[in-house]
């Protein structure tokens, strides 16, 4: 995928400003690229990325479900 494709897939992103969900390209000028539009479903817990992560963080101590978590959400791309 060219970066040209990428761009033309993504969408124009918000981002947050006093609560709101505000759209302001003289802000900032981002697009976002939502989950559902991705073709893979990459999940670092199953490649055990996120204990790796975990053990850094967090030496000597019983993470589990606690301290880390990472989610595919979604793709941000700015610039021009």
């Amino acid at each position: 995928m060219t970066l040209a494709r990428l761009l033309s897939d993504c969408q124009p992103a918000s981002f947050g400003f006093n609560g709101e969900d505000v759209h302001d390209e003289s802000y900032r000028r981002a697009t976002k690229l939502d989950r559902s539009a991705f073709s893979i479903d990459f999940c670092p817990y199953e490649l055990g990325i996120i204990d790796a992560i975990a053990q850094l963080l967090l030496p000597g101590t019983e993470h589990g479900t606690k301290g880390v978590r990472a989610e595919l959400y979604k793709l941000n791309v700015r610039g021009p």
